[in-house]
């Protein structure tokens, strides 16, 4: 195993030392310690290719390192930007299970697969970039039991295989038609996450919340409201503030589609960036609702039209 995968995580951090990290999937684990860089993946030829600035931000960061054998063609362009896209999209997906437990800017921008035997370097990169509800980068900090349920969050949502398998360039996936609701929901987040415009943030939080939670085209905002309300709300008053809250996002997002200023209730800075702070929460704690329940994940997840309908058409019954 004398390949080497690398990619960095921006702007996390974990409370103590890692040393050799915590297995993600297969070969590949999540570090914090400069000293398996230095010493164990990276040597002067690395260092000479990648740039020494580049070499010492690793010494302050965490990221995703993987020992990989011969298994494949080492030496093909192809084979070798194939291996390091599989890198980014765990460290991708690592992201968006960290999303779910708070909200994050964390990023991953370069990866990289490194073989000493003729001292090949090899990059790709990722895109979008992603930032919190205020459109700011943000560091956050998590401790090792938060990194173990994000990984056991991955597991629940995409299956490592899945991640690995699954062609974002087919025709297929680009046209929506054969990735699930729940997916579907996940695209519109992680375009929600990448934006710096708060209105068009809120505009896709929304559109995320509607993929899953609609059933028909018809007076989508009462309909989206009342049944993020009946899954969230405890109480009558729940029920009313969430429902409220909901419809102040589909005003947002009607300014933002329809290129209408927003109104002057919204004209403050603050106002906005809380709005987005309760969005970015319930769309979250929304999608927990559904993966915490085994029976209702796989419905969504395997898309299933006349369940999910029958389920979103009992939800003012839920108990």
């Amino acid at each position: 195993m004398n390949n080497r995968l690398i990619a960095q995580l921006n702007n996390l951090t974990i409370n103590e030392k890692l040393t050799k990290g915590i297995k993600i999937f297969n070969n590949y684990r999540l570090t914090n310690s400069f000293e398996v860089f230095s010493n164990d993946i990276a040597d002067d030829a690395m260092v000479f290719s990648i740039g020494s600035l580049e070499y010492q931000s690793f010494e302050s960061s965490c990221y995703v390192y993987a020992f990989i054998d011969d298994s494949f063609n080492i030496y093909e362009h192809e084979e070798r930007i194939k291996m390091i896209s599989q890198l980014l999209k765990i460290c991708r997906s690592l992201s968006t299970a960290i999303w779910l437990i708070k909200d994050n800017s964390v990023n991953v921008e370069t990866g990289y697969l490194y073989t000493p035997t003729n001292d090949m370097v090899s990059s790709n990169r990722i895109d979008p970039y992603y930032y919190s509800h205020k459109c700011e980068v943000i560091d956050i900090t998590l401790s090792r039991e938060e990194i173990h349920k994000c990984i056991h969050l991955i597991k629940i949502l995409y299956g490592f295989d899945n991640i690995f398998n699954t062609d974002i360039t087919s025709k297929e996936y680009m046209a929506f038609s054969q990735i699930s609701k729940l997916s579907r929901a996940f695209a519109f987040i992680s375009l929600a996450r990448s934006q710096f415009l708060i209105p068009m943030k809120i505009t896709l939080y929304m559109t995320a919340l509607e993929s899953i939670l609609s059933n028909s085209n018809t007076e989508i905002t009462n309909q989206i409201s009342q049944n993020v309300a009946h899954i969230l709300g405890d109480s009558k008053e729940d029920k009313i503030s969430i429902s409220r809250l909901i419809k102040k996002g589909y005003d947002v997002r009607s300014c933002c589609i329809h290129g209408n200023n927003l109104s002057n209730k919204y004209k403050d800075a603050e106002s906005l960036f809380e709005l987005s702070r309760q969005i970015d929460d319930t769309v979250r704690n929304v999608i927990l609702y559904i993966m915490g329940n085994e029976d209702l994940f796989s419905i969504f997840n395997n898309e299933n039209p006349v369940l999910i309908n029958d389920w979103i058409e009992n939800l003012p019954f839920k108990v």
